[in-house]
């Protein structure tokens, strides 16, 4: 694992403990950031904005949204030898002012938060596989989406990149609490880019 741009462009992540983890290949990663930096700023560069990153495991997107230019992550991981890993990449890359940690269950943190200064524009979510086998109505991954929607800490028209299974993959119809904007397929993973619905 490794960041592949930015600031840290070739810095290795210490893995996640275990042998369950579902690393994020790098074209993968690349392919989302040019998604992202487009719509944000230029491809694979991210304006100075605020991000979440739930169910963070290692960092491994909220450290690489940060080396391309985001200014502050909010990591959200519950497993604590997971969480001490991603604090040891954080210590790492001398990041420990642009980012928060924090140990808690990234199913209920959006109910958790708060209105922030500087509302959060990106969040990254990659629940365990087995809590997203799927994603449409009455699944957890859609109480999520809609706690997110009517989260105070996010802007009106806030990213989300959502990674899930392949078998779970969902039209725009499943989501209606957000817009879908772009979706992806990588062998037996989807990832699907939503955007928070304006605000009346």
């Amino acid at each position: 694992m490794r960041i592949i741009a930015g600031k840290w462009r070739g810095s290795k992540l210490l893995p996640p403990p275990g042998d369950n983890s579902r690393p994020v290949l790098d074209q993968v990663k690349e392919a989302v950031f040019n998604i992202l930096g487009a719509r944000l700023a230029s491809p694979g560069i991210l304006p100075p904005l605020a991000v979440l990153d739930l169910f963070s495991g290692v960092g491994s997107f909220g450290l690489e949204a940060l080396s391309r230019g985001a200014a502050f992550c909010t990591f959200v991981e519950r497993h604590r030898e997971t969480a001490q890993v991603l604090m040891q990449n954080v210590d790492k890359l001398r990041a420990q002012h642009e980012c928060e940690v924090k140990m808690n269950d990234g199913w209920r943190f959006p109910a958790l938060m708060a209105r922030r200064a500087e509302p959060i524009r990106l969040v990254f979510i990659d629940p365990p596989y087995r809590d997203a086998q799927r994603v449409g109505a009455g699944s957890r991954v859609q109480r999520l989406l809609s706690s997110l929607a009517s989260c105070p800490a996010l802007e009106a028209e806030t990213l989300l990149v959502l990674r899930h299974p392949l078998r779970s993959v969902a039209g725009a119809e499943e989501f209606p609490h957000q817009q879908l904007i772009d979706q992806r397929h990588y062998g037996e993973m989807t990832i699907s880019i939503l955007q928070q619905a304006t605000r009346p």
